[in-house]
């Protein structure tokens, strides 16, 4: 067969890259896609695809990491030409975003003061500071930033 055509990559998460191509123009009926990706300086790996799989996502990947993408079809007759090769880079992994804080303790310290106690969350990345909102009655809330150092905070 020919070359596929209009060969489309589009990176789907930090892990993942969505192709999407045209069946070939020219030569036998495809019985079978061989997606070719390749990291920046790093053999290439390939996937088989089924005609009936496109747009097809290879996953498994690097996070922030550029790739690239070419595309070879092939009937009972052999392997075909092979697409123009793209390049794509698959996002970023997002933060460790922090867990909620657990086991929250409000104490009475004094007439006009109270002293908030918790524990460090158990899931997530490190905690950077808390922010302890308060409202005290008939007024506007307020809040405060606290560091992990500073617990229990009074």
């Amino acid at each position: 067969p020919g070359a596929p055509g209009s060969v489309r990559v589009t990176p789907s998460g930090p892990t993942s890259i969505t192709v999407e191509w045209e069946t070939p123009s020219t030569g036998g009926n495809v019985e079978y896609y061989v997606i070719y990706y390749q990291p920046e300086n790093e053999p290439a790996m390939s996937v088989e695809v089924s005609p009936s799989d496109i747009p097809s996502t290879i996953r498994d990947l690097l996070p922030d990491t550029q790739y690239t993408i070419w595309i070879v079809a092939f009937s009972t007759e052999g392997m075909g030409e092979r697409s123009p090769a793209l390049t794509v880079v698959t996002q970023e992994e997002a933060p460790d975003v922090p867990g909620a804080p657990g086991s929250v303790r409000v104490t009475p310290s004094g007439p006009t003061s109270i002293t908030v106690e918790w524990e460090t969350p158990s899931t997530g990345g490190n905690v950077e500071y808390y922010v302890i909102y308060y409202q005290p009655e008939n007024e506007p809330a307020m809040s405060v930033e606290v560091s992990p150092s500073d617990i229990p905070y009074t």
